[in-house]
């Protein structure tokens, strides 16, 4: 977009006024085969990585070569007398032999495969995308129109407003498999499959105050914690931040500010993964809340999700697929009071400024954000289960053995780790302030719960075979 906005200003295109009378677009069908886009990751990360690993095997096979000779040694001391002048020459021979061995294999590390350069990969499957053009949904008058039905909290503003980009499509859209993976991880951070989407979509950017630059220049270049921000700093080379001098906006405003409307969707299964364990690759010990029959409704500060949720143990041993919680017909709403300065819902409002364009008046640390920027936030969190049709179909109680405490010993570990800064700091240039992290955002936090559970015992099995158990009955 910013490309066509650049041809445009090179080849001096005048703006024609955007009314109904103007020539209708012509529709869009569009089918892909495969899309896939790649970002690379950093050559000198990705050798650290497979040094790392390979010392980290070489220190083993050291340990098991150095076992194997100590056992040697004492079963020849049981037999004949050895000076200890000549156990010294063979430890200091093996420690050598060892020493080669580790060179030779780190000099055939590169030669025996390619180097991985993927860092974030986003791949798409047979993608149908119909975009339908109609009088309805051209014009300005029109485009205003659908844009202030589907944001109708936000306060419209009572001066006309002039777009540089305005436009109004009903898309149809499919798509047969959807995975976005980092690095090479075995587990994918998105897997969507057969999805449907459809609606109006509307693309607007409100045109700039007299005050604003006439020019904007992107820069771009190519060069699960960890593997984020790495992604997080090479997405800062392809779209360049903005100049604005205002402290940027922490990611739930950025979502405020972009977003509005609603947005449905309906899901036959869909599982939130929770990995529990600090290894990336690991893709068995993992906490698995899958919803079946979901219909989740998004809209304005109001997320709500119906359906029926299981929480399970996934681990690689006989205890796989324990369930922790069955909830059958289960609502969980979550809604959201912004905490702003001004009007939460006003995002008209907001206008970044250039920093040679700050306004003279800013008494204080200048901030094109300053009334849509969120204080604090209020949470509200519900969830209520409705009596199921079939009596069979009641919250069971979990399945407890000594390895799920554990693995919820585990998942606590987990979530109270702190994470280490990736490539920052005056070396790497990077000396940003730390984000701030949505749980320290909340102000005031309210749980209620409506849930119908049996009356069925909870048992702490004392093993697989489940004959000896902990009974406790509520």
């Amino acid at each position: 977009m910013n490309t066509v906005k650049w041809l445009k200003l090179v080849h001096k295109v005048k703006k024609k006024p955007f009314t109904v009378d103007s020539p209708l677009p012509a529709d869009l069908d569009l089918k892909v085969k495969m899309l896939s886009i790649e970002l690379c990751d950093d050559p000198f990360e990705v050798k650290m990585g497979l040094n790392h690993e390979l010392l980290k095997d070489e220190g083993n096979e050291s340990k098991k070569r150095k076992e194997v000779m100590d056992a040697k040694l004492l079963d020849l001391q049981n037999k004949k007398f050895i000076p200890v002048n000549k156990r010294e020459e063979l430890y200091a021979s093996l420690d050598k032999k060892s020493s080669e061995i580790y060179i030779r294999r780190s000099q055939q590390l590169y030669n025996s495969q390619p180097i991985r350069r993927q860092l974030f990969t986003w791949l798409m499957e047979d993608v149908h995308i119909i975009a339908l053009a109609d009088t309805n949904l051209h014009g300005t008058d029109n485009v205003l129109r659908h844009m202030q039905e589907i944001d109708k909290e936000s306060p419209f503003p009572r001066d006309s407003i002039e777009f540089v980009t305005l436009w109004c499509r009903y898309v149809c859209a499919s798509l047969k498999l959807w995975l976005v993976n980092l690095r090479d991880f075995p587990q994918p951070m998105i897997d969507v499959q057969n999805k449907h989407v459809w609606g109006r979509l509307i693309g607007a950017e409100r045109e700039g105050t007299a005050r604003d630059m006439d020019s904007l220049t992107l820069a771009y270049g190519v060069c699960w914690e960890p593997a984020v921000a790495l992604y997080n700093q090479s997405m800062d080379l392809i779209n360049r931040p903005s100049v604005d001098p205002s402290t940027p906006l922490p990611f739930w405003d950025k979502m405020r500010l972009l977003f509005h409307g609603r947005f449905t969707l309906s899901i036959a299964r869909m599982s939130w993964l929770y990995h529990a364990s600090f290894d990336p690759y690991n893709n068995t010990e993992l906490m698995d809340w899958t919803w079946t029959n979901l219909a989740m409704d998004w809209t304005n500060a109001m997320f709500l999700l119906q359906g029926d949720l299981d929480i399970s143990v996934r681990t690689a041993s006989k205890y796989n697929e324990s369930k922790l919680l069955h909830l059958p017909n289960l609502t969980f709403r979550v809604g959201l009071e912004w905490l702003c300065l001004g009007d939460a819902n006003d995002h008209h409002s907001v206008m970044p400024c250039a920093p040679d364009k700050v306004p003279d008046f800013s008494l204080e640390e200048h901030d094109s954000f300053r009334a849509f920027r969120s204080q604090n936030l209020n949470l509200d969190l519900s969830l209520k289960t409705k009596p199921v049709a079939d009596s069979h179909d009641i919250p069971s109680c979990p399945e407890l053995y000594a390895s799920t405490l554990r693995f919820l010993e585990k998942i606590r570990n987990c979530m109270f780790s702190v994470t280490r800064p990736v490539r920052r700091g005056k070396l790497f240039n990077a000396t940003n302030p730390r984000k701030l992290q949505l749980t320290r955002h909340y102000k005031y936090e309210l749980y209620t719960s409506n849930l119908l559970f049996s009356a069925q015992p909870i048992n702490n099995w004392f093993g697989f075979a489940n004959i000896f158990a902990l009974k406790f009955q509520f």
